[in-house]
């Protein structure tokens, strides 16, 4: 009984890290992505701005 506990608690630590480390990932990510459009990339029109927000958006929700 005492294995099956140190079984399940050592997959949720698991997990609650896995899901850490996921959210560093995103995060870094999405700012290294920012950095290199506002370095590399200026939009020219409104539509290629919303475009880049959408991007991001769709970024950030995963």
């Amino acid at each position: 009984m005492e294995f099956l506990i140190l079984v399940v608690v050592v997959i949720v630590a698991l997990y609650v890290l896995n899901l850490s480390i996921i959210k560093k990932f995103r995060r870094n990510l999405r700012n290294d992505i920012e950095r290199s459009i506002m370095k590399n990339y200026k939009p020219f029109t409104d539509e290629e701005k919303k475009r880049w927000q959408e991007i991001m958006k769709e970024i950030d929700d995963r």
